[in-house]
């Protein structure tokens, strides 16, 4: 963008932005975007070629007039580095340069990626990244180069759900061991936090409804999930510190003292879990 297009420093972001949301948009809508942006015509063609290019070389001979500082450029060097690394490891084929993948270059200080899968069912991007040099110094005084990429749950579970990659094991997943904290007011959610801190603490997975809605509701969802031992809390019992501990399979519920808590848990645990 400096080097062969002029782009003010202070206009980078504007064509970060088009060309990452350029596949989203109509042509017109593009074009009408930059050139409501910048006024300069070989400001404007030149980002149009950018929209488009398969590979380096096909994008620099869209150009007629490079500047020998750009071929010296670290950018440049970098890109034409990684090539040669793709090719040499041999997974070139699965690999391609585009101009349009951009991923906030503001946030990113190098080379950024986007993985797609290319299966004819799930023609979608799955993750993408990206290396930078600067953002761990937000945290400690030494510098520490890296990178890392963000992966959305729902596009992952797509693709696993596509190729039937996920194990049956786990699509039906066990929650009888566990702990389901059903918390009748946000008063009582502290209470609830150090009951499953407890609960936790003796290996059992634990899951705190914060919705706050009525004891049934809760009881509802906790018996959708399968799960043995709700443990309800309220004001009541924050203040006397107590817990009423419910066994779902029998329905029989009881207030205890918390000491007493874990004793009455293992009583449940050890007769009625499979």
């Amino acid at each position: 963008c400096k080097q062969i297009l002029r782009v003010p420093n202070n206009k980078f972001s504007i064509v970060y932005k088009a060309l990452d949301k350029s596949d989203k948009m109509e042509d017109s809508e593009f074009e009408k975007y930059i050139i409501d942006s910048f006024k300069e015509e070989s400001i404007v063609q030149g980002i149009f070629k950018l929209k488009e290019a398969p590979s380096i070389e096909e994008l620099l001979n869209k150009f007629e007039e490079i500047p020998d500082e750009f071929y010296k450029s670290k950018g440049y060097l970098e890109l034409l580095n990684f090539e040669n690394l793709l090719h040499e490891e041999g997974i070139s084929d699965y690999c391609s340069f585009s101009s349009r993948v951009v991923r906030g270059l503001d946030y990113y200080t190098g080379i950024v990626y986007e993985v797609f899968d290319t299966g004819k069912e799930n023609i979608r991007s799955v993750f993408g990244g990206g290396r930078y040099d600067d953002l761990l110094s937000l945290f400690s005084d030494e510098k520490i180069s890296g990178t890392g990429f963000g992966m959305g749950v729902l596009m992952l579970s797509l693709f696993l759900k596509t190729y039937n990659l996920i194990p049956e094991d786990i699509l039906e997943r066990d929650y009888t061991d566990t702990i389901y904290i059903a918390s009748i007011s946000k008063e009582a959610s502290p209470y609830a936090l150090k009951l499953a801190r407890f609960a936790r603490e003796e290996d059992f997975s634990c899951i705190v409804d914060y919705r706050f809605k009525n004891l049934k509701n809760q009881l509802k969802r906790a018996n959708e999930l399968g799960v043995l031992i709700v443990l309800i809390v309220g004001p009541k019992e924050m203040k006397e510190k107590t817990v009423s501990i419910r066994n779902m399979e029998t329905k029989e519920q009881k207030t205890v003292k918390t000491e007493s808590l874990l004793e009455e848990i293992y009583k449940i645990v050890d007769e009625y879990a499979d």
